[in-house]
């Protein structure tokens, strides 16, 4: 059974996809397996990790609306498997869009725990970079976690 762990600010620019990063490959150097999921439509850990956003053929945009269409049995196993040894679960520019599609949702905030659910045996950590923004994602993500590092810079002036 995973631990699934989300990284959060209501703040972009505060290194939550660095510690994202820094956080899987570390627990993958200590012999665990690792995903990272791509919780923010701005891509930031897709494209951090080395991938090109017009070549991915399934991301997370994909399997929330096989959850939201009641069509679960279609998602597959197509996490992303990094170099360093950790998986990947892409995002799209299309999340935006369907969080606004969201909205209308009957618990639409239990979509992520939803999947999260199906596949918390095939890793030890699964590790979720959010938006920097409070938003239906963030609240998917805190629903469907276990535990929550919210991620801060001190400014001293």
């Amino acid at each position: 059974m995973s631990k699934v762990i989300a990284v959060v600010n209501n703040k972009g620019g505060v290194g939550k996809t660095t510690l994202t990063i820094n956080l899987a490959a570390t627990l993958v150097q200590e012999g665990k397996k690792v995903a990272m999921l791509d919780f923010d439509p701005q891509c930031s850990l897709t494209i951090g990790a080395g991938y090109k956003l017009d070549e991915l053929t399934y991301t997370i945009t994909d399997v929330l609306n096989a959850v939201v269409n009641g069509k679960m049995e279609t998602i597959k196993n197509t996490w992303l498997e990094h170099e360093e040894g950790m998986h990947l679960m892409p995002a799209d520019k299309n999340l935006v869009g369907f969080e606004s599609s969201l909205l209308q949702e009957y618990g639409r905030e239990l979509f992520l725990k939803r999947y999260i659910d199906t596949i918390k045996d095939q890793f030890d950590y699964i590790i979720i970079d959010t938006q920097g923004a409070v938003s239906v994602l963030l609240i998917n993500v805190l629903i469907a976690s276990d535990s929550i590092l919210i991620r801060i810079i001190l400014a001293i002036q």
